[in-house]
């Protein structure tokens, strides 16, 4: 009897050893184990409150790096994966104390998974920690660029917010270690007046760095600055006064002036509105090169500002004269000619004078534009139709700068009111003189180029309309540039 059951044990095993291999096999065959590498984002669980992860710098580190897993699973498994889900990389810092220390990255995959191997690489790394800390720090102040205004103006300067004048910072306590000092800035040049400034507020170190990485409670301050000045010291531009135009045909090109500025004094608020003082006239009337010259500035600024001590009055100016290619815009008034009238008519142009925009070339400002005469042709005479065109012939060099205009016939002895569109600034007999009455003054400091000058001459008499409907085509004259 016992034989016989230690055979049917030993067939048992047998079979056992046969059912557990075949299912190896199987598993394999169908579902073979393999190797794949993922990146997890490492987490930390364990922190203790008050304490945070630092970086080299001593900042606080929020963001720990991706670290590389080694799996060993079966296909399947590994692609049921969902990194930082099902399968996570962690460090546990429950039981590390303050300073540089080595941990263990430890992966941990969910249970469902089945068999699983992984291999952290690195399997380990270093990390810092710290004591997260508050503390209040009073606010400095520190002047910008406050030159020469300081000594003048001897401003007061207080915080008016935060009223208690003190910041809190927080942050790792080693870094809140290294503040020497919280400071704002403030640029009181240029200022005459009082006036309140909302600053931003620096952590230095005890070398005078930037601290970063620290939280400030409030990020900015609010500064109450009161003049207090005995004498005001600015700097203002200098701008040459030309006057008279250069020669036809050339232009200026370009203006220096050396210094460029000059300081001044003045009582306080004397100076708020003054930003530049003149020179002495300079005339360039007829030049045809460039003009080098010392002059004084001009006696405009007042008796409450004076030049500083030690300005002298004298300056240099540059006055660059080039040929010019650039035409000359003129705007000139031109009586209208009334042609091919038909026999026993006699008409009158409205208006009788027309003002034409003309660009005059070199040769055109040099001999004139005598010779532009507007006509209108009369033709066959409809009242319904008193409309025409005016019709020019202009030099080769001239040319119209506006539309060609239109003017209206009427016939003189028609009964009809007088004309009322006629502007009456535009007939004004204004006589011709044979010298200019004066030189325009230029102030400031022109810029030229790519500027055309406009001229308006007024018309003369003999541009008018005659009393029999005739007009002359006498015209101005060449207008000096």
């Amino acid at each position: 009897m016992s034989k016989l059951r230690a055979i049917v044990w030993q067939r048992m095993l047998i079979a056992f050893l046969v059912a557990f291999g075949l299912w190896i096999f199987v598993d394999i065959t169908n579902n073979p184990s393999t190797k794949t590498t993922i990146k997890l984002q490492l987490q930390k669980v364990g922190l203790p409150e008050g304490y945070i992860l630092i970086d080299e710098s001593g900042q606080e580190n929020t963001t720990l790096p991706m670290v590389e897993v080694v799996v060993y699973a079966s296909q399947a498994t590994i692609n049921a994966l969902r990194p930082d889900e099902n399968i996570k990389a962690i460090i546990d810092v429950s039981k590390v104390g303050i300073g540089e220390q080595m941990v263990s990255i430890n992966v941990l995959p969910d249970d469902g998974l089945g068999y699983i191997k992984t291999e952290a690489k690195p399997a380990q790394m270093a990390i810092r920690i710290d004591t997260l800390k508050q503390v209040d720090i009073a606010v400095d102040r520190v002047l910008g660029n406050d030159s020469y205004d300081v000594a003048l103006y001897k401003p007061t300067i207080a915080i008016s917010e935060p009223a208690s004048g003190l910041v809190t910072v927080s942050g790792p306590a080693g870094l809140l270690s290294s503040i020497g000092a919280a400071q704002y800035s403030i640029d009181i040049a240029s200022r005459t007046a009082d006036y309140t400034i909302d600053a931003d507020v620096v952590l230095k170190d005890t070398l005078g760095k930037t601290i970063k990485g620290l939280t400030l409670t409030p990020p900015q301050i609010t500064a109450r600055v009161v003049m207090n000045p005995s004498s005001v010291r600015k700097q203002i531009v200098i701008v040459p006064t030309l006057r008279g135009s250069v020669a036809p045909g050339y232009r200026i090109s370009g203006i220096s002036v050396a210094p460029i500025f000059v300081t001044v004094n003045g009582e306080a608020g004397a100076l708020d509105s003054v930003a530049s003082i003149a020179t002495d006239v300079i005339d360039v009337g007829e030049a045809t090169t460039t003009i080098t010259k010392t002059v004084l500035l001009a006696n405009t600024l007042g008796t409450k500002i004076t030049l500083a001590e030690g300005v002298t009055r004298a300056v240099d100016v540059v006055i660059e004269i080039i040929k010019s290619a650039e035409p000359l815009r003129v705007k000139l008034p031109y009586a209208v000619t009334i042609l091919d009238a038909p026999e026993g008519m006699v008409f009158r142009a409205v208006p009788a004078v027309v003002y034409l925009d003309l660009s005059l070339g070199a040769t055109a400002q040099r001999n004139g534009v005598s010779g532009i005469v507007p006509e209108v042709r009369v033709g066959t005479w409809d009242p319904a139709n008193p409309m025409r065109q005016i019709q020019l012939n202009l030099p080769s060099d001239v040319r119209l700068l506006n539309d060609m205009p239109f003017i209206r016939l009427e016939r003189v002895g028609d009964s009809q009111p007088a004309p009322t569109d006629v502007p009456v600034s535009d007939v004004t007999v204004s006589p011709q003189p044979t010298e200019p009455a004066g030189t325009p003054s230029v102030t400031g400091t022109p810029t030229i180029d790519g500027a055309t000058p406009v001229v308006t001459v007024p018309a003369t008499a003999t541009q008018l309309a005659t009393a029999s409907g005739t007009p002359t085509s006498t015209p101005v004259g060449t207008p000096t540039p």
